[in-house]
């Protein structure tokens, strides 16, 4: 299976590039063609492969329940999610592109100086954070194990308001002010700032790929600002070695008190990188036959309550099957959108569904390449290209909420610029 997935990766590349000309070498990697090489590729494609052709599937606690045919199945609906995700990318691309010189134009000048205060509003909500939800890796040095870590980690994840500082605005303004930096140096010290805040931010919760995540989004940006910068291979792969080294110290950090070996280490960070292609795998596997289509009851408490029905997502109830005595913790069985979609709404969310993903991606993609509205979208641009969304739900694209709230302090700030513009 190694060689259909890799296949698979290869066609929809080359379907992406002649659909919209979009560049598809590593060396000018973007938020579009990253989510074919990760979100695809890597933790579903070749994970899946992985799983399929390996028995050390027989040895794990959740990939041993699923039958390898469910395994398969979830493959080829996974490369039938990208086929029509980039299907109906090619009419959102020529529609974005046509109106992305419309858009009204802000004074990015203002812009950029209400992004700075909005950093030190956000510094004042991270010192309160501090008393309300202290860093979870500060326990480490309380002898806390690996298992209080992710106890703590669950815990400190509970206060909504608190996890949108962290997760998204204070990214957002960082990726932000990283591109008011490139075209302005004299805002170094304030981008430095955001950079220091990003990184406690990032590390916060003791999760182990956030950091990797957030260092990758910058590259992300900086790559589209500097509209025609190219990457060479030694680069590239220097960067990718650098990613997952970042992955595995946050696990040596987190295990500090358990005893545990280098070897071990990498062993489990193996499994737990290529696990997140068990709740895909787990959701063809599970419905119809064992779960009924959850259809709008699996989206947000808001549309489950029209139908007087509970809410709970496709991936939460599958751990709760799957591994009841981690629900608590993990809350998820994050994986990649195509079984979420399934789960929901069975075929029509694999043939469908993609559109709604889609509309996103392209958006902030071509929003963020070129336009007047550049500098609302450049940091949701980094948040996406830094963070595998797209490989771990599918729900919050049909039901944005979460996306809106992200984007509302530099949407206010865009309509301000551009009233202090025309004004």
């Amino acid at each position: 299976m190694f060689i259909t997935s890799v296949l698979m990766i290869l066609i929809l590349l080359v379907i992406l590039h002649f659909s919209t000309k979009i560049p598809i070498s590593v060396g000018k990697i973007n938020l579009l063609s990253i989510s074919i090489y990760r979100d695809f590729g890597v933790l579903t494609a070749l994970a899946l492969a992985f799983w399929i052709d390996s028995s050390m599937a027989n040895e794990h606690y959740i990939m041993s329940q699923i039958p390898k045919d469910s395994m398969k199945l979830a493959l080829y609906a996974s490369f039938l999610f990208m086929f029509f995700f980039l299907f109906y990318g090619y009419f959102l691309n020529i529609g974005f592109n046509s109106i992305r010189n419309k858009m009204p134009k802000a004074n990015e000048s203002f812009f950029e100086k209400l992004t700075i205060l909005w950093l030190f509003i956000l510094i004042f909500f991270v010192g309160i954070m501090y008393f309300k939800n202290p860093p979870v890796l500060t326990q480490i040095f309380q002898g806390a194990t690996a298992m209080d870590i992710s106890v703590a980690r669950s815990e400190v994840g509970g206060n909504a308001f608190f996890k949108i500082i962290r997760n998204t605005w204070v990214p957002l303004t960082s990726y932000t002010l990283l591109y008011f930096y490139l075209k302005n140096k004299k805002i170094f010290i304030f981008f430095v700032l955001s950079v220091l805040l990003a990184v406690i931010c990032s590390v916060w919760s003791g999760a182990k790929a956030s950091l990797a995540s957030l260092i990758l989004g910058y590259l992300g940006v900086y790559i589209i600002a500097k509209e025609n910068l190219k990457f060479n291979s030694f680069k590239v792969l220097a960067y990718v070695i650098f990613f997952f080294m970042f992955i595995l110290f946050m696990y040596y950090i987190t295990t500090l008190n358990n005893g545990t070996t280098f070897s071990n280490i990498l062993i489990t960070a193996t499994y737990r990188f290529f696990v997140q292609a068990a709740g895909v795998s787990y959701a063809f596997y599970m419905y119809p036959t064992f779960f009924d289509f959850k259809y709008f009851s699996g989206i947000s408490n808001f549309i489950s309550g029209l139908s007087s029905t509970k809410f709970s997502s496709v991936y939460g109830d599958l751990i709760d099957y799957a591994a009841p005595e981690f629900a608590d913790i993990s809350g998820a069985l994050s994986s990649f959108a195509a079984g979420d979609a399934y789960g929901l709404f069975g075929w029509w969310g694999i043939l469908i569904g993609p559109f709604f993903a889609a509309f996103f991606y392209y958006m902030f993609y071509c929003f963020s390449v070129q336009g007047n509205a550049k500098i609302l979208f450049i940091g949701m641009y980094g948040l996406y290209f830094g963070n595998a969304f797209l490989a771990s739900s599918f729900y919050s694209f049909i039901w944005p909420v979460g996306l809106f709230i992200s984007i509302a302090p530099f949407l206010l700030f865009y309509i301000i610029s551009c009233i202090s513009k025309t004004g």
